[in-house]
């Protein structure tokens, strides 16, 4: 009897204080049982429609303190004598598309794929998984997930966690479908700890909008551009040309980050059509169409400032887009390309194509 009795009041003393516990990690008497649950939330993050693979979705190393949502209290003790462990690994998929270094960084074999096709997540933790104290866990390499980590000194202040440090970097995978894309804040990961077992999961929440705007039908300004009429003698011999006529291309209804940290930037390509080709693309010069009479000139396409030539057949970057709606502003003029002798009068017509990207 009296055997029993000691065993029972052994154990009671063990149940009753849990602070008691040496060299193991534990949850909390006085809180609600583990595994804890972390979301870090991204809000509403941008990145150009036609973005290349790899590109920072958002901001690099978006920086969040997410709070247990399960409001539990994880501890951990040591007194230098044990090695408490922790690994955290990924849930969902690692992507097996290989990327570029992201602001120098490897992260092949480190992207989570995400709950969005075309978007995955690069997650770095911090304090206190990735080392510098007496009561943090010393990763082996960068903690970036999946990683492991030890604890093997002596703590002068106890281990404890309810809120977790965290960046997140959102990168293109592949294609992204069209219109605002949730992030539903399933898990990604999952982690365990000495002494408890599995010890939280992390997601992440917010929105992926690719930044893009629409072209209408009637989006130059004048279709077609009129180039004025000219006598024989306005032209001045080869490689010279008229006065340059404006005109423009309206973008529509723009979506695009309001903060400025993704800006997308609106590419245009000028391609030859209806039987107009290009004469020399860096120039801007394309031939007139096959229903033109007129002889020995050609047609030129220049920037805004009516000096320089927009190069045709190349995607070239105009205009960083803003919400609601933009202009891409641009001349252009009829030019010499024969001698003077050759010059017949008559029509000139032309036309080009243009594709507008968001990059």
């Amino acid at each position: 009897m009296k055997r029993l009795m000691t065993l029972l009041t052994g154990l009671g003393l063990i149940g009753y204080s849990q602070t008691g516990l040496a060299n193991t990690c534990y949850w909390e008497a006085n809180s609600p049982p583990g595994p804890q649950l972390y979301r870090q939330d991204m809000g509403s993050v941008y990145i150009p429609r036609h973005a290349e693979i790899g590109s920072i979705i958002g901001e690099f190393n978006k920086y969040g303190t997410p709070t247990d949502e399960n409001r539990s209290s994880l501890r951990c003790t040591n007194d230098g004598s044990v090695i408490l462990d922790f690994t955290i690994n990924a849930v969902r998929a690692i992507s097996p598309v290989l990327l570029p270094p992201i602001n120098g960084e490897d992260v092949n074999g480190k992207v989570i794929e995400t709950n969005i096709s075309g978007v995955g997540a690069y997650v770095r933790l911090g304090f206190p998984f990735s080392g510098g104290a007496t009561n943090a866990f010393t990763p082996m390499g960068p903690p970036v997930i999946p990683f492991t980590a030890t604890h093997n000194q002596r703590m002068s202040v106890e281990f404890s966690l309810s809120r977790l440090s965290s960046r997140v970097t959102l990168i293109k995978t592949g294609d992204i479908t069209p219109g605002p894309q949730p992030l539903d804040g399933g898990t990604l990961a999952t982690s365990s700890l000495s002494g408890v077992g599995k010890g939280f999961d992390f997601g992440i929440s917010g929105t992926v909008i690719q930044a893009q705007c629409s072209v209408s039908a009637t989006a130059v300004s004048a279709d077609p551009v009129d180039l004025k009429e000219w006598n024989i003698a306005d032209f001045k011999g080869p490689d010279t040309g008229t006065t340059p006529v404006p005109f423009s291309i309206a973008l529509e209804n723009c979506v695009a980050d309001p903060t400025n940290n993704n800006i997308a930037t609106a590419h245009i390509r000028l391609d030859g059509a209806k039987d107009s080709v290009p004469i020399d693309s860096a120039k801007g010069l394309f031939s007139l169409s096959a229903d033109s009479n007129a002889r020995g000139i050609g047609i030129q396409v220049l920037t805004h400032d009516g000096i320089t030539p927009f190069e045709l057949e190349k995607e070239i970057p105009v205009l960083a887009i803003t919400p609601g709606n933009v202009v891409l502003d641009f001349k252009a003029r009829l030019y010499q390309t024969d001698p003077t002798s050759a010059i017949e009068p008559g029509t000139a017509k032309g036309a080009l194509a243009f594709t507008i990207t968001y990059k």
